[in-house]
């Protein structure tokens, strides 16, 4: 199979879906995700990916190797009904909404095993030239989904 390519999201603090925690990234040396992503098994060595955040792209690289292990990942959900389709509030109390419309002030926390990934770039990272924007990014990508951090992406 020839290479393909791929647009990572990467999120720092607050996140809009509160139902997992997020990951360790470094966007400059690797993109870790897990077997609960979409596209999970897609992705392979000498792909290119473009990291963005959610206002910015951040860089361009090829990965050079896939780590493959396994772990647990925190899952955080509503009480009532178990849904991970949670999201924290910033100015109301409780504090937190699940999509059935309950409402709390704590999630419930657990643990889910899953098969990890670590996309390693080596020393091929490059900051993206201000004229790729998330907007033009966005238009490149193949089967546009809001929900998705990855997403394959047509470099034409």
């Amino acid at each position: 199979m020839s290479p393909r390519s791929w647009s990572f999201l990467t999120v720092e603090g607050v996140r809009q879906y509160g139902g997992n925690v997020g990951y360790l990234d470094d966007p400059s040396k690797v993109y870790r995700y897990d077997s609960d992503v979409a596209n999970h098994l897609q992705i392979r060595k000498e792909d290119v990916v473009i990291l963005r955040s959610k206002t910015i792209v951040i860089g361009v690289a090829k990965i050079a190797e896939i780590v493959v292990g396994e772990g647990n990942k925190e899952r955080l959900r509503c009480p009532d009904c178990q849904s991970t389709n949670i999201k924290e509030r910033v100015e109301k109390e409780p504090r937190w909404k699940c999509k059935n419309g309950h409402v709390f002030a704590e999630p419930k926390r657990g643990f889910v095993k899953v098969r990890t990934f670590e996309a390693h770039y080596a020393d091929t990272f490059r900051s993206a030239p201000p004229s790729l924007t998330t907007e033009r990014l966005l238009d490149a990508v193949i089967r546009p989904s809001d929900q998705m951090s990855i997403k394959e992406i047509d470099l034409a």
